[in-house]
């Protein structure tokens, strides 16, 4: 029963960030939408060279070098471990998002006006945001993988600290230009609802990853 009920969670978790997803997909490159879209975007966009920025840039990391590493760390664990349905399982929520977000990136492509050069229109493949997308799915995964280790009452910090590190990398994202605030969100929507897909499948067929540097 208590695991029927996960699964039913994760399907209503799933729902909800696939709709979103979708609600955003219908009206991303509406003329209104997107002025005001890029609008919002220009209140978070700075370039003033401040101090702050070089932590910001590392932060931005956690959504594409640093999480590469990270990902390319646990593949070779797991494979040194023996822990082949683990392994699998790794690269195909992962990866396969990757994959999703990289299709819906060049199939949703359209024209759009980048922060850099507002007076320039070009065919923008930044919906959804990559960076966000794949924060979303690998630090979430990570989560949900060691959650069970957690103690209680650490619980609620290991879930404070993940969700703070995703959201910090979408907004680096709109910091520095690189992704308006519908691109970002797209990419928390479409993550949690691949995300949530995944631990779905890996809760049926009984998988989650043994104890390693990163789960404890």
């Amino acid at each position: 029963m208590r695991l029927r009920g996960s699964i039913f969670l994760w399907f209503v978790v799933a729902l909800a960030g696939i709709s979103a997803f979708g609600a955003l997909m219908l009206v991303v490159h509406q003329p209104g939408f997107t002025q005001q879209d890029f609008a919002i975007t220009q209140q978070f966009h700075r370039d003033e060279g401040g101090w702050y920025e070089t932590i910001l840039l590392i932060l931005g990391e956690f959504g594409r070098s640093i999480l590469v590493f990270i990902m390319l760390e646990l593949v070779v664990w797991l494979w040194l471990q023996r822990h082949p349905r683990e392994l699998a399982a790794l690269l195909l929520v992962v990866g396969g998002g990757f994959a999703v977000n990289y299709i819906a990136r060049h199939v949703l492509a359209a024209p759009r006006i980048p922060l850099h050069a507002p007076f320039v229109l070009l065919r923008d493949t930044g919906f959804p945001s990559g960076h966000a997308m794949m924060a979303t799915i690998l630090y979430g995964l990570l989560l949900w993988a060691a959650f069970p280790r957690i103690a209680r009452e650490q619980r609620a910090v290991a879930v404070l600290g993940t969700a703070g590190l995703v959201l910090l990398v979408g907004f680096t994202r709109l910091y520095f230009g690189e992704h308006y605030l519908s691109d970002v969100l797209g990419g928390f929507a479409l993550g949690i609802g691949w995300l949530a897909g995944g631990i779905i499948a890996l809760s049926w067929l009984g998988i989650r990853w043994p104890t390693s540097p990163h789960l404890t």
